[in-house]
């Protein structure tokens, strides 16, 4: 059949198709590091996701008169789902289309296409992308680097002064591109200029970029960041139980008290996996600002699944009812059937070691039990043994799809 032929189908289905592509990979970038989801859970989303872009395949001239609009448009889900469609015809001249959009689009455009081009393969675009890196624009340059670097291609040395650039979202891509082995310096400095800047995403990138490249000392300079009295950085405080040891237990407890940072020291908790910090869990539980973290960091080390409590926690007196609406409406933990949990279940648990949902994840972290845990805790356990074996370490894209994912995985340590 000629491209330009349109098979008879039901456009309305079509759309249907589109939208929930939409949505569905959407959600995914949401969930790549979700508690709630483990490998299997992220294996099946994406399932669903691409069974969405095999319909619209099938409906070729159709669905790309549906997806082109969203190349122009201001929505970055709806310009992946399009990238998707376009990518999946396997036409060259829609590839010279989606590249020019790329190139010369709007920066929502360009983040979906981005995401797209992370997930598929790129052989054919490799001459644009490499072309991209040299612009003068830093978002173009960055997405393109990403790309490259996300699939572990080469790609052009990171200036230090690029990563200075005001907008957040660059600074990122640079910072989490360095850490996938882009030429460029990484220092203990750039990470605590890095930790300086105001918005979280480039603080997590620089974590994460620091952990995978072996920094040495990642922990002690996350405590010295936890310790000033400006510029917070929760990240650094939480990042501390992913990288440190038990000797961070008690300043993680201490750090519970301490204004803006109670949450970031319940997550560090949680990722430091030591069943000592139980009892500081449950104490934090009856607090309306606390709650969450505290159960969730119980969850993340026993695994528990029903400690909810029967209702919401009042709204603490005093607050105003906008800062009320920040407040998580989800069921908060009921610190008494967490204390009866833990009296029922911890003769299981030895005192030593690391756990994770359960499991004592110490001895063998990146073993047979890896993959079936919640991803951030597969995310944490991997930077943890990139910190300690750096030279020993495999190189795991843990943010790739879950099919490459355990093809990677299972390559490597030849299970």
């Amino acid at each position: 059949m000629a491209h330009s032929e349109r098979p008879a189908i039901m456009v309305d289905l079509l759309e249907d198709h589109f939208d929930e592509l939409d949505f569905l990979w959407e959600q995914r970038e949401r969930i790549v590091f979700d508690i709630d989801y483990d490998l299997n859970d992220f294996t099946a989303h994406e399932e669903r996701a691409w069974a969405h872009l095999d319909g619209l395949k099938l409906g070729r001239e159709h669905s790309l008169d549906l997806a082109r609009p969203h190349l122009d448009g201001d929505a970055v889900g709806a310009a992946t789902a399009a990238a998707f469609i376009f990518l999946a015809m396997e036409r060259s001249e829609l590839v010279a289309e989606l590249m020019e959009r790329f190139t010369a689009g709007g920066p929502e455009v360009r983040e979906g296409i981005r995401i797209a081009l992370r997930h598929r393969e790129i052989g054919a675009v490799l001459a644009q992308l490499r072309e991209a890196t040299e612009s003068g624009d830093p978002d173009l340059r960055s997405a393109a680097i990403d790309i490259l670097a996300f699939h572990r291609l080469p790609c052009p040395a990171i200036h230090p002064e690029w990563l200075t650039d005001g907008d957040p979202l660059v600074r990122a891509r640079l910072t989490a591109a360095l850490g996938r082995g882009a030429p460029g310096t990484w220092s203990p400095t750039q990470l605590g200029v890095m930790l300086d800047m105001a918005d979280p995403v480039p603080r997590m990138a620089a974590l994460a970029a620091s952990a995978r490249l072996g920094m040495a000392g990642l922990a002690g300079l996350c405590r010295q960041v936890a310790m000033q009295t400006e510029n917070l950085a929760p990240e650094a405080l939480a990042f501390l139980g992913v990288v440190g040891g038990p000797e961070e237990l008690e300043f993680l407890q201490e750090m519970i008290k301490k204004p803006g940072l109670g949450t970031a020291a319940l997550e560090g908790l949680g990722a430091l996996g030591d069943v000592a910090a139980i009892p500081s869990l449950v104490s934090a539980m009856p607090d309306p600002v606390l709650a969450h973290a505290a159960g969730a960091a119980f969850r993340r080390i026993t695994g528990a699944d029903d400690i909810d409590a029967d209702g919401p926690l009042p709204v603490p007196e005093g607050m105003s009812e906008e800062e009320a609406d920040f407040l998580d409406s989800s069921l908060p933990p009921d610190p008494n059937r967490a204390e009866e949990w833990w009296a029922r279940e911890n003769g299981r648990f030895e005192k030593e070691g690391r756990w994770q949902a359960g499991s004592e994840v110490s001895e063998d972290p990146l073993g047979n039990r890896f993959n079936d845990l919640p991803l951030p805790c597969r995310r944490d356990l991997y930077l943890r043994e990139c910190v300690l074996h750096r030279s020993e370490t495999p190189d795991l894209e843990l943010e790739a799809t879950a099919e490459l994912q355990v093809q990677k995985f299972l390559a490597l340590t030849g299970n």
